[in-house]
């Protein structure tokens, strides 16, 4: 009986000195912080002309405690932005960091984020809404996406922008698309790759999907439908480098557009009812396609010809509140004994 004991301990000090018993990176995320967290890759037009995804980006570091990130792509078609904005915004993080970590301990390190920016296509696709030729973004997606499988998680997509690496994505493996969870930003970054957009309509019908075309308008709008709200820039100026970086992005006011497509994870509403109330809006399910879910027509729920922004809208002082309290974070360590506050969320 010892003898066995013994050879068993041995195999098992042995199998450690390899990969099955070693410590994860001091880099990545460990598997206990990410077991219940969603696992989000980001596909993004930040740079060039486009500010608010300066906007939205440095909001989404700010939770990024609550989120698993896995990948965080360029795809900047028809604009001028690419990889390094993204490494941009991620140096303002890490000089905040010291803070932030204090406030949570799952913070990803700077180091970490670096390593999941990749560069997607640059050009939009041609007709077909695919091409021969991939790309590093591309090759993300479908990277993450088994690895999101492995681990029994759906992958979340967020586009910010248009949709090529995902189509090129779903092109070069068809079967990532069971554990797809995507939520795209519409209007205007549509027409930048309106090939790929409707190669994905086309050919996945399966693929779940909320494609928000205006409700995501509710976030930064007034009751009039103009580009007006009560957000403060008081509440980012001076908040450690994300607040200044935010402020620089666009000083004359909240934007951030595609933010909604993050509320809808970070709020309490449940993931997988679309049409239940979020941060992130409540869409319909679109008859032809029961796996896409769509800006609800609800005249109630329109303001100013934007169909479904009332559901997002409604919950703007309550998510500039929680905006704020985050920026916080960012301009000063957590005190002793300092309670983290609750928030009013949908569901919560």
């Amino acid at each position: 009986m010892a003898k066995r004991f013994h050879l068993a301990l041995l195999f098992l000090l042995l199998l450690c000195q390899g990969t099955a018993c070693a410590q994860p990176p001091a880099t990545q995320p460990t598997a206990t912080s990410v077991r219940h967290k969603p696992w989000v890759l980001i596909s993004t037009d930040i740079g060039g002309s486009d500010p608010d995804d300066k906007q939205s980006m440095a909001h989404a570091l700010l939770y990024a405690d609550r989120l698993h990130f896995v990948g965080l792509v360029s795809t900047p078609t028809r604009h001028g932005g690419r990889a390094s904005d993204l490494l941009e915004v991620i140096a303002a993080y890490e000089k905040d960091y010291p803070n932030l970590k204090t406030w949570s301990a799952d913070y990803p390190t700077p180091a970490y984020l670096r390593s999941i920016v990749h560069q997607g296509q640059i050009e939009p696709q041609p007709p077909e809404g695919f091409s021969a030729q991939s790309s590093p973004g591309t090759d993300a997606i479908v990277q993450a996406a088994y690895r999101a499988r492995e681990a029994g998680r759906p992958l979340w997509v967020l586009v910010w922008g248009a949709a090529t690496d995902l189509a090129q994505a779903l092109h070069t493996d068809p079967r990532i698309v069971t554990v797809l969870r995507v939520y795209s930003i519409g209007d205007w970054n549509t027409e930048q790759d309106r090939a790929a957009r409707d190669y994905i309509h086309r050919h996945h019908p399966a693929l779940w999907w909320i494609e928000n075309d205006s409700s995501f308008r509710g976030l930064y709008i007034d009751e009039n439908g103009r580009d007006n709200n009560g957000w403060r820039m008081e509440d980012a100026r001076g908040h450690g480098a994300l607040g200044e970086y935010f402020v620089a992005a666009r000083p004359w006011g909240l934007k951030m557009g595609d933010t909604p497509s993050l509320l809808y994870l970070i709020d309490h509403a449940d993931d997988g009812d679309p049409t239940a109330d979020s941060w992130g809006g409540s869409f319909i399910r679109d008859p032809m396609r029961p796996q896409r879910w769509i800006d609800d027509p609800d005249r109630r729920l329109d303001i100013a010809g934007y169909a479904g922004a009332e559901t997002i809208r409604r919950f703007q002082a309550a998510i500039y509140r929680d905006i704020a309290a985050r920026f916080d974070r960012a301009r000063a360590p957590r005190s002793p004994g300092t309670p983290l506050a609750a928030s009013a969320r949908p569901g919560g």
